[in-house]
């Protein structure tokens, strides 16, 4: 994980105003002085100074430099609008433009949580029914030139993202995403459906100028509509230039499709773009949390390959970079190297719906390969962490960015030594061949040919359990295509002998803010499951009760996420090894606002600092 860092230097920022943008029209710096500038300028601290009584001119002082932060982008951008983007470059531009109404952002303590944004305060739940939620708008928040943002700027933007005669491909969230607006999605879709829905029964009003109010189908917890109105679809529209980008019929729109036709609220304000070749942007002076941003300037350079990016890694003309496998072979020890999870947690699956197989269905026999696992061992071979509990490290249990990994009870259950006990696998496994009436287990392993990690690890297990166990579990590994692995793994519904072990890679984004969510996998009505479930109703019951019954409860949904992680590992319904893992490098003036990376904030590129 990240080694904690602190701010390392004081803050010296460019102070600009930013001009009225309008379509067609330019984004132009101004000094303090009001002075059109090209590129952003400082003004000295130490200056000429007139005492009382004379004038007297000293030696200007040298400005500092400015801090600009540069980055690379795999592809061009083709739009920089929430409602349009929607490769990692477009996405890329969102993420130092936009603001939300809420926003995960750095704690200042090497944190991150989910916290007021362009919203003043949390949302209240009007009537106590997890229905109706008020939404108070920060006085002090505005867009990039400075006009207020208000309730009618809010709800311009909601309805224009639904807009039924442009229905915007990437508008739907506002609709329905984390909760579910009255009568939004039906409003949105109204073209295609046939039945008309006027925006007066659509779940946003006005409740004052700085209020607006959100009717939702379903009760919803606080950090729901939180996490409702952080996706960058809800960001601030800017209504006079969205008016002017918007055809004659109403049917397209130009709005982000170029410099002067965005506008935002965010971190920083897009002030060049070249597309396919550079994008630059300042800080935001506007920005609601502007204190957070300790940079002056961000520079994006779009660069395909991935030996060209080291290159310029290597002269210091970057100052990030992934590392893919190559790299890493190179890199291994370089201290500047940083880890960070995917979603990916790879478990060893059993078909226990197997006929002729039915030792996969004994709990003794899975305990014996779940402590049988030496997942250091795996995860020094595949530069991967030890994985030995089902939620990942991604996982956060609460709003305010705490990990579920961290917390105490969920740890307490998770086995000494990552899970790894030689004695305690041969006791589980000699105790399942007695039960089984059996001498020797032979396995199939049914496995993705065509992926390096799997591949290792299988390899792996197949030695060193036939050596645990003294030759008495032989593993035979049957390599096959991905696409035909994913359909022989499926097919378990209708052919019980569909294969005997395998992998599973399950990576819920829903898992990345909820741990109970990561688990739906496990139950018997998840539609999607590669594996049957079905001896143990259970995980089903207490995966209902925490949606049914403590939706509204974060704490007590982590309780039940806790209980049913433990039930599935006590009785080894899935074998957890490893926490698949990425790699970068980060340069060395480069100063982070996280102690670890975040699901949800990254690194915090946004915030990170510039140690000269």
């Amino acid at each position: 994980m990240r080694r904690s860092i602190r701010i390392l230097a004081a803050i010296l920022t460019l102070v600009m105003v930013m001009g009225l943008v309008a379509c067609g029209g330019t984004k132009t710096p101004t000094t303090s002085g009001g002075t059109s500038a090209g590129t952003s300028t400082t003004t000295p601290s130490g200056g000429s100074t007139t005492p009382s009584g004379g004038s007297t001119t000293t030696e200007p002082a040298k400005p500092a430099e400015p801090k600009i932060l540069v980055t690379t982008q795999t592809s061009a951008a083709a739009n920089a609008s929430v409602l349009i983007s929607q490769g990692a470059s477009d996405i890329a531009i969102n993420q130092y433009t936009v603001a939300t109404l809420y926003m995960v952002l750095p704690d200042g303590n090497g944190g991150a949580g989910l916290m007021p944004a362009l919203a003043e305060s949390k949302p209240v739940d009007v009537n106590g029914d997890g229905k109706t939620w008020n939404i108070k708008i920060n006085k002090d928040a505005k867009f990039e030139n400075g006009e207020k943002i208000d309730a009618d700027v809010m709800l311009f933007s909601f309805k224009s993202a639904l807009d039924p005669k442009l229905v915007l491909g990437k508008a739907s969230p506002v609709a329905t995403n984390y909760v579910t607006i009255v009568n939004a999605n039906e409003y949105y879709t109204q073209a295609s459906t046939g039945v008309a829905v006027a925006w007066e029964d659509v779940g946003f009003k006005k409740v004052d100028d700085m209020t607006i109010q959100v009717t939702l189908t379903a009760a919803a917890n606080e950090t729901l509509v939180m996490r409702q109105f952080s996706a960058r679809q809800t960001a601030p529209i800017y209504q006079p230039l969205w008016e002017k980008c918007l055809s004659a019929d109403g049917t397209t729109t130009t709005y982000g499709s170029t410099v002067d036709t965005w506008i935002g609220s965010g971190p920083f304000t897009l002030t060049n773009w070249v597309v396919g070749n550079v994008r630059e942007f300042v800080k935001n002076e506007n920005f609601i949390r502007a204190d957070l941003v300790k940079v002056d300037g961000v520079k994006q350079l779009v660069v395909e390959d991935s030996n060209t990016k080291l290159q310029l890694f290597e002269k210091g003309e970057i100052d990030y970079i992934e590392l893919g496998t190559d790299a890493m072979e190179k890199y291994g020890d370089d201290p500047r190297i940083e880890n960070y999870p995917s979603r990916y947690v790879y478990t060893i699956e059993f078909c226990t719906t197997n006929t002729e197989e039915l030792i996969l269905r004994n709990d003794n026999f899975r305990l014996a390969l779940y402590y049988g696992t030496d997942r250091a061992a795996i995860a020094k071979l595949t530069g991967s962490l030890p994985g030995p509990g089902l939620i990942n490290w991604r996982s956060a249990a609460y709003a305010d960015g705490t990990k579920y990994r961290t917390i105490a009870d969920a740890a307490g259950y998770i086995p000494a030594n990552d899970g790894y006990d030689a004695a305690k696998a041969k006791a589980y496994f000699e105790k399942a061949l007695q039960e089984a009436g059996m001498s020797s287990v032979e396995l199939t392993f049914l496995v993705n040919s065509g992926s390096a990690i799997l591949m290792t690890c299988t390899e792996y297990l197949q030695e060193s359990w036939n050596k645990l166990f003294d030759g008495k579990l032989t593993v035979v590994i049957d390599g096959q295509p991905s696409a035909q692995v994913s359909t022989q793994r499926k097919s378990f519904k209708t052919n019980p002998n569909a294969y005997e072990i395998t992998w599973g890679s399950w990576n819920l984004t829903a898992g990345d803010w909820d741990p109970l969510a990561a688990l739906k996998v496990y139950t018997t009505t998840y539609s999607s499951r590669n594996s049957s479930y079905a001896e143990y109703p259970e995980l089903t019951d207490m995966y209902n009760e925490g949606n049914n019954k403590y939706l509204l409860d974060p704490e007590k949904r982590v309780e039940i996420a806790m209980d049913m992680e433990k039930y599935i590992l006590d009785r080894a319904i899935a074998v957890p090894v490893i926490y698949d893992t990425n790699y970068c490098l980060l340069a060395d003036r480069i100063v982070i606002p996280v102690d670890q990376w975040d699901s949800d904030l990254g690194w915090g590129w946004m915030y990170v600092d510039i140690a000269q």
